[in-house]
């Protein structure tokens, strides 16, 4: 598994009580680019649905056999689609979604994630 470097903007939520826990998300703007997370340990993954062996693929059936690069657990029973599931402080399973209003570009980063490759 290879690292991408990925645009993506930064917002800050609550799960189970705990404030500000920094969630990143994509906008996307004509380019489709999908981020995951492993629920075991929080990781950020990326997924690019313009690649054609990605793009109707579900996460599940594309981490077959592939384990997380941060922990090792199996990403086929610990993958979720992120940031509507993330891992926030202290481990917590929070849920976000992004407004549908996309920032100025100036807010975004350019932010590097394993990326799940077909």
């Amino acid at each position: 598994m290879n690292k991408r470097k990925t645009r993506c903007y930064v917002a800050y939520c609550e799960a189970g009580g705990i404030f500000n826990n920094e969630v990143f998300y994509t906008a996307n703007e004509g380019y489709r680019i999908d981020l995951a997370t492993c629920i075991n340990c929080g990781s950020v993954l990326v997924v690019d649905r313009e690649n054609p062996k990605s793009a109707a693929r579900s996460l599940a059936d594309l981490v077959t056999g592939i384990d997380c690069p941060e922990c090792g657990c199996n990403l086929q029973t610990s993958i979720r689609s992120y940031p509507s599931v993330f891992v926030g402080k202290g481990g917590i399973v929070g849920s976000f979604s992004p407004s549908s209003v996309i920032p100025p570009s100036e807010e975004s980063r350019v932010l590097e994630f394993w990326e799940i490759e077909p």
